[in-house]
């Protein structure tokens, strides 16, 4: 139960805090409520996590001169914002963040804040169940028994599995030790990329979730008819970068390796990816 009844500093303050999940959906309640309400007032409100306090339980918003309206893009790019601002408590689990920010990009269930609201209520009592999406019982069984305190090695070389989930939540849930702290012209100096491998053609990755399919609204759309409409996203936090197979029917495969459906794997730069027949190689350039 989210209790901010004796806080007061800023929103920006507040998300570093090692959050659990489920307050941090009670918060996103409480702000897109608060949005709402402006809306109903027709005010136009500062969407800035540094300008947004909490005090004694209460949100204050302030309001954003010389603006007739409040844009729902911008509403709802501030929810994304405010996901990757967010620090979250080693051990939580990231699944529900993750179908948050893909619920915020499908234009057709999220179309206005009390989709975002409602969203927000029901996630915050969500079921815990996995870390990286649906796992299938065979993964689920092989990391049963693994210590889940430690940082496991990750794969090299052409190797390549179902990210640990302590790994995963390692890499996700960074504490102030992260390169999260980084000064953004040092974050800003890595240029990600998918080389097509047939093509030779060049795609920057300029999002922290970043859509590949056939889809129109995939931010890499590949015209290809094995490949599905939203066929796997890129996530990019602290430094690091998951591959996550969105359910495909022809699957994603990462150094000739398939990736179960829903689940994430890490990749590197010259990572080979497949989706479907379509192969390209991922590219970190400083």
């Amino acid at each position: 139960m989210l209790n901010i009844a004796n806080v007061d500093e800023s929103l920006k303050m507040y998300i570093r805090k090692e959050l659990l999940v489920d307050d941090f959906f009670e918060l996103m309640s409480l702000v897109t409520e608060n949005i709402y309400q402006g809306q109903s007032n027709q005010q136009v409100l500062q969407l800035d996590t540094a300008t947004i306090r909490i005090k004694n339980g209460n949100l204050i918003l302030l309001r954003k001169n010389g603006s007739a309206i409040m844009n729902f893009a911008e509403i709802r790019n501030f929810c994304k914002e405010t996901v990757f601002e967010t620090i979250f408590a080693l051990g939580e689990n990231c699944t529900r963040i993750t179908e948050f920010l893909q619920f915020l990009d499908d234009t057709s269930r999220c179309t206005n804040v009390m989709d975002i609201q409602n969203y927000c209520d029901e996630a915050s009592g969500a079921a815990n169940n996995t870390v990286a999406g649906a796992y299938t019982d065979r993964y689920a069984a092989s990391m049963q028994d693994r210590n889940m305190q430690q940082m496991p090695s990750m794969p090299s070389g052409d190797e390549t599995g179902v990210l640990d989930p302590a790994y995963l939540q390692k890499a996700l849930h960074s504490s102030a030790s992260s390169r999260l702290y980084e000064p953004a012209a040092a974050r800003e100096q890595k240029c990600l990329q998918l080389v097509n491998t047939k093509s030779g053609s060049i795609t920057d990755i300029d999002k922290e979730l970043f859509w590949i399919g056939k889809g129109a609204d995939c931010d890499l759309r590949i015209l290809d008819e094995t490949v599905s409409r939203k066929h796997a996203s890129i996530m990019s936090k602290n430094n690091h970068y998951f591959l996550c197979d969105n359910g495909s029917t022809n699957k994603t495969y990462v150094n000739n390796k398939e990736i179960p459906p829903k689940a994430s794997v890490e990749i590197f730069d010259g990572s080979r990816i497949k989706f479907s027949n379509v192969e390209f190689s991922f590219r970190i350039e400083e």
